[in-house]
């Protein structure tokens, strides 16, 4: 153990969708030491110039020397490094580019390596090489593996899937990959949920991979339903009627309740290391602002990692989800806060946090925050230029984008619109007690300032956007509102800027808000 609790304390910074000017990450890794924190999981992707793939590279990316400064700073402040590289799914910065068609798993997928390509595991123990070689001496090297959406579908990985299994054809290339990583005695790590459904069937040496195992929903309020990894959320009842109890026993306690985060018991019964991963931004989120969920998510995950003597907690943060790590610190701070401290609840412990944060009584921040964290229509991804199409690609959606989608669930899933409507009803008459309560709040407080301005910066885009999503709800579709949302536009990339550098804050501005000023503009 290190100082306070679990050995490893870790924070997700992730480059992807952003590129983070170097002041501002020296700042928040000089807080992440504040809080408690030991240890950074760096995923850099497309952010340095890699000489394995430079057509790969984003304009402003940093160069080695650059980054392995950052990288000197983080360990003078105690903080271990350890790279992930994503080497299955989420490769669509590499894949985008047409030298590297060939290594796609699906011809018209830009997402997913074909693991049956040799050249794709030469390709990728090269990178490997080269994340070695900036990285120096480290104990840990994170190989991704999510959300690989067209995994096992070309025809000869099926062929094998069909024969071996699913996990088999991961397992036989994530041991490929990770073989210059053991070379060295550092430990290999994966993401849970591609292999879930049998953990068994990897054939891992267990002692060798570490499972970091990501679950952003579970908390210690009383679940109406748990979630494994690729097996989706399951009541009680569901639970029993399919007979997963006797597969995974670990999903309810000793008085049949249901356990949240079961799946880091039934890897370590499988003899897994873990490392249990909550977030502080993720699905759900506004650009603006983070949902209130968080919290209770870190806080349990935290508690439950250090009951369950894993090896680590990790704080995911999902730069695709844009919102500052400023209005997502009292979460953050909260992971190392609550150890030792099983027999309260989270939100009880998020509340004495945050009075600790601000030194006054938070009920007022704290009410403002679940206002504002609302998951608002046309200020999240899927609904505006943002993960149109599901993938991590900062590609524009292609035209007429916000009218197709409004006609589809006109079409396919009116109650989808009815849930919007009501949602943006909501907001328009709760955002402005938000705001109040926060102005009021700043006053009150003692310290954190800085925390409570930037809530109150995220909270006026968001007012805006509750007004601009009720007019493209409504169908008031003018070129003056364009003009109106050109000039929100703006004031955001402004705001982006203070941390992205000017090429990534205009992308994700335009991204945030293109689609929806075409929308406008054609009437």
């Amino acid at each position: 153990m290190n100082g306070k609790g679990l050995g490893l304390r870790v924070f997700h910074i992730d480059l992807n969708y952003v590129n983070l000017k170097k002041e501002y990450l020296r700042g928040w890794l000089e807080k992440l030491k504040e809080m408690g924190f030991n240890a950074v999981l760096w995923e850099l992707e497309d952010k340095v110039c890699w000489e394995t793939c430079p057509e790969c590279v984003w304009p402003e990316a940093m160069s080695k020397k650059d980054f392995a400064e950052i990288l000197s700073f983080s360990r003078k402040l105690g903080l271990e490094p350890i790279p992930l590289l994503q080497t299955v799914g989420h490769a669509e910065y590499v894949l985008l580019h047409e030298k590297y068609h060939s290594f796609r798993e699906l011809e018209d997928h830009h997402d997913c390596y074909c693991t049956s390509n040799p050249e794709v595991a030469s390709f990728l123990k090269a990178w490997i090489e080269e994340y070695l070689e900036l990285f120096g001496e480290i104990r840990h090297f994170h190989l991704g593996g999510d959300e690989a959406y067209v995994f096992a579908n070309c025809a000869k990985c099926s062929a094998y899937a069909e024969r071996h299994g699913k996990n088999s054809l991961f397992g036989r290339h994530i041991r490929e990959i990770s073989q210059p990583i053991l070379n060295r005695g550092i430990r290999p790590g994966i993401w849970n949920d591609m292999i879930m459904k049998d953990p068994s069937a990897l054939a891992f040496e267990t002692s060798k991979y570490v499972i970091w195992d990501w679950n952003y929903w579970d908390t210690d309020m009383a679940p109406e339903k748990i979630g494994i990894q690729a097996l989706g959320l399951n009541s009680r009842a569901d639970i029993e009627k399919s007979g997963l109890l006797k597969e995974y026993p670990e999903m309810l306690d000793s008085n049949g309740s249901l356990l949240p985060f079961p799946s880091v018991r039934i890897l370590k019964r499988h003899g897994f290391d873990v490392i249990l991963c909550s977030a502080s931004r993720s699905g759900g989120d506004t650009f603006f602002c983070p949902a209130p969920l968080h919290s209770a998510n870190i806080a349990t995950a935290a508690q439950t990692a250090e009951e369950e003597k894993l090896l680590g907690h990790c704080v995911t943060s999902w730069a695709i989800r844009l919102n500052d790590y400023a209005l997502q610190t009292p979460s953050i701070g909260l992971a190392q806060e609550v150890i030792g401290q099983s027999e309260k609840a989270s939100e009880e412990l998020f509340r004495l946090h945050c009075q600790g944060l601000f030194g006054t009584n938070p009920e007022k921040y704290i009410r403002a925050v679940k206002i504002l964290g609302v998951s608002l229509p046309f200020a999240q991804s899927l609904t505006t230029g943002v993960q149109w199409n599901g993938l991590k690609d900062s590609m524009p959606p292609p035209g007429k984008y916000v009218e197709n989608l409004l006609e589809k669930f006109r079409k396919t899933d009116s109650a989808k619109l009815s849930s919007f409507h009501a949602t943006v009803k909501s907001a328009i008459l709760d955002i402005p007690y938000g705001i109040r309560l926060l102005s009021e709040f700043l006053s009150e407080a003692r310290r954190g300032h800085e925390i409570v301005e930037a809530w109150l910066a995220g909270a006026q885009f968001l007012q805006s956007s509750a007004l601009i999503a009720e007019k493209i709800l409504n169908g008031e579709s003018t070129t003056e509102t364009a003009e109106k949302v050109k000039k929100q536009k703006k004031l955001y990339e402004a705001y982006l800027g203070l941390r992205e550098t000017p090429l990534s804050a205009a992308k994700n501005a335009g991204l945030v808000y293109d689609a929806i000023i075409e929308y406008f503009a054609e009437g």
